[in-house]
């Protein structure tokens, strides 16, 4: 069987091969750098809009970006005019920094401690529009989760959850709580560990209770 390939005439994004075959980072990692990728040269990195996207957290976020880093293929570097900004380049995994054209970028004032999204670069005007449509939209749209992204979440916010018990659950009902449809599955993985809590609590109590009455039971015995 052969491979055919629509023409794109325009929205394309260009990625080397050799990051589209990459293997060596997570799954949940590699869906943001591909997003990274698609966003116009001197868009300013917004942790929350992003966050957004990828359905986790600001602080999962920069995690998934230091692992990319560290995989090689992204790099963070000063800029020439302000050493307090600095600027994310996007590149091949044994590709040097220093052989990446950076012409133009630092006079966009791209800025890694900024959280909002400059005004005056390219496609910034949609971009924005996005984000406040996502915002609006959020707590109406349920994207469930993933297995790794229930992970983080349960590590992060120190649950005690079966994450793969509770991704099987609700991947076969459907991702129903009762008989409506999940809205915050962070939400639910808590009230999972709150509810796994008292049933521990109550499994000691109900061991504590039986041995207390298997020794009465044994004082009986002994004076009679």
């Amino acid at each position: 069987m052969a491979i055919l390939k629509s023409e794109i005439r325009n929205k394309f994004t260009t990625i080397p091969n050799s990051v589209v075959q990459a293997e060596d980072i997570s799954d949940g990692d590699y869906r943001l750098l591909i997003y990274l990728y698609s966003l116009p040269d001197g868009w300013k990195i917004n942790q929350g809009y992003l966050g957004q996207k990828m359905n986790c957290s600001r602080v999962n976020i920069n995690k998934k970006i230091s692992r990319i880093k560290q995989a090689g293929y992204l790099d963070v570097i000063r800029t020439r005019e302000n050493n307090t900004d600095f600027i994310y380049v996007l590149k091949e995994k044994n590709v040097s920094v220093n052989d990446v054209s950076l012409r133009d970028v630092s006079s966009r004032n791209v800025s890694l401690s900024d959280t909002y999204i400059n005004t005056n670069i390219i496609n910034t005007k949609e971009i924005n529009t996005e984000l406040n449509i996502e915002r609006k939209s959020a707590a109406k749209k349920f994207i469930k989760p993933t297995l790794e992204e229930l992970k983080e979440y349960c590590t992060e916010s120190s649950l005690s959850v079966d994450c793969q018990y509770f991704y099987d659950y609700y991947e076969s009902n459907g991702w129903l709580v009762g008989k409506n449809k999940m809205k915050d599955w962070k939400a639910t993985l808590r009230n999972w560990n709150r509810r796994n809590k008292e049933e521990k609590k109550e499994n000691q109590k109900s061991i504590q209770e039986m041995l207390e009455e298997e020794r009465k039971k044994n004082e009986q015995r002994r004076s009679s």
